[in-house]
Parts: C-alpha cells; structure tokens; sequence
C-alpha cells in the first residue's frame, strides 16, 4: 500500500521481472523517494501503475551519537532522507522494495533549514539487491 507522502526504496538501473532482465542494463542500485503521485492504469487485460515522487538522498547516522552535519544541523540516530534538489523521479511497481516508516522533521542549521523525513528504520540496501 503506497500513499501520497510515503517514503519508498526502490531498485535502479537493472532489476529482474518474472526471471527477465529489465532496466538500463547498468549495475542494480537502490534509491529512495517521497511519493507525490501514484498513477494505476487498467486496461482489459492487465494492469500496470507508476510511482512519481521527490528524489530522496539519505544520511545514514546509526552510530550510537547524536552528530551534526556540515551546516551544523543536529542529526539524531537513524536514517535522515533529504530532498537535495527537487528532482522529480518515476519507477514502476515491480521495482519498489518496501515503504519505510519515517516522520517529517526539519534540519535546522545556522545557514539552511531543511525539510526532512526521519526514520529510525533498520534499512541495509545492500541486503534487499
């Protein structure tokens, strides 16, 4: 179930769909987006849907500290996901790994504050590849 405003994982560049080979053809990396719309299509015979959303950049702090990045902002444990440059992305069904829980939150810094969606997730990308 994907709404509006969740964040997604997803897989980039080559994925398998029913044991075939899809994608670029580069290398399988994940990437993370906050969904803005969900687009279903249903035709007579099948049914197929598109993710559109926020590229997502994630801060990955799960060391035991609070830290602060180089703007100064306080980053608590967990994953911090940051829409870095409002690049709108798009991925199909078949290539969403799973939804992960976050909070919306702002990183505030004595230059920038940021709106950000925090997650205290045990996400390891390289195992879900």
């Amino acid at each position: 179930d994907i709404n509006e405003g969740d964040v997604i994982a997803y897989q980039d560049g080559t994925w398998f769909v029913d044991g075939t080979e899809v994608g670029d053809g580069s290398p399988a990396t994940v990437r993370y987006c906050l969904v803005d719309t969900v687009q279903i299509v249903w035709t007579h015979d099948c049914e197929h849907g598109l993710v559109y959303g926020f590229d997502l950049t994630v801060a990955d702090n799960n060391d035991e500290q609070v830290s602060s990045d180089e703007h100064g902002a306080i980053i608590k444990k967990g994953n911090i996901f940051i829409i870095q440059n409002e690049s709108y992305v798009q991925c199909g069904p078949e290539q969403i790994l799973c939804r992960i829980p976050v909070s919306s939150t702002e990183l505030e810094s004595k230059d920038v504050t940021t709106q950000s969606y925090a997650s205290n997730a045990d996400f390891n990308p390289i195992d879900e590849i």
